[in-house]
């Protein structure tokens, strides 16, 4: 391909392609990565169909969690991009992954989900801090600022009384 300058365009569309497909199948872990950026250099076996075989992590930090995710997201993505030419298909890809960690305003679509679970437990706490935090002001209105107070919740029904 050295001596093919269209060829080699096609080569460099052909693993851009590849790589893209993979990037939009990376859920990325929301855990710390273990350093500031992830950086992994892996090489990828496929076979004709773009099917993909043995998957080589190179060169990689960050943690298991993190390397985990891009093997995944190279299983999930397999059949890799066919080539726009099959004079530039190659059976070993080796590309190279880079990431920064989770933040708030980090797109949500390439970051794992939060597990419904945690979301479920979250919203829940966050009613009952709520509820708990509205029973305060009638309790001072009742007691006083300064008394201690003992809430008994059964089920659905909250009393609160003074404690002495």
């Amino acid at each position: 391909m050295a001596g093919e300058p269209g060829l080699a365009a096609l080569y460099g569309r052909y693993i851009g392609q590849i790589q893209a497909r993979i990037e939009r199948a990376w859920l990325r872990p929301r855990a710390a990565i273990g350093s500031d950026l992830f950086r992994c250099q892996v090489q990828i076996d496929q076979g004709r169909g773009g099917g993909v075989g043995d998957i080589t992590l190179q060169r990689c930090n960050g943690t298991a969690q993190w390397q985990e995710s891009l093997v995944r997201a190279i299983e999930d993505a397999s059949p890799l991009s066919a080539p726009p030419n099959p004079a530039v298909f190659t059976p070993h890809v080796v590309l190279v992954f880079r990431s920064t960690g989770y933040t708030q305003d980090a797109p949500s679509g390439e970051f794992q989900p939060i597990p419904a679970p945690a979301v479920r437990q979250h919203r829940a706490t966050a009613v009952a801090l709520t509820r708990i935090r509205a029973l305060r002001w009638p309790a001072v209105a009742r007691f006083g600022k300064d008394a201690v107070i003992e809430l008994d919740i059964t089920g659905s029904q909250v009393h609160v009384v003074r404690k002495h």
